[in-house]
C-alpha cells in the first residue's frame, strides 16, 4: 500500500483530504457554478417489476 501511495503522490494531481474538506469543496464549486453533479434517478425500470 505504501508503494501505491508513493506513486500516487509523485503524480502530483491527487488530493488527499478529510470528508469535511471534500464536502466543503463540492459545495463551493456547485455554488459558484463551475461544476454540477449528475443526478441519477433510481431505479431504471422501463415498466413495473412484477414479483411472483
Amino acid at each position: 500500500m505504501h508503494r501505491f501511495l508513493e506513486q500516487v503522490i509523485r503524480r502530483g494531481d491527487v488530493w488527499f483530504a478529510p470528508m469535511e474538506e471534500i464536502a466543503a469543496h463540492v459545495r463551493r464549486v456547485v455554488e459558484n457554478g463551475s461544476w454540477s453533479p449528475r443526478i441519477d434517478r433510481l431505479p431504471f425500470y422501463s415498466e413495473p417489476v412484477r414479483v411472483r
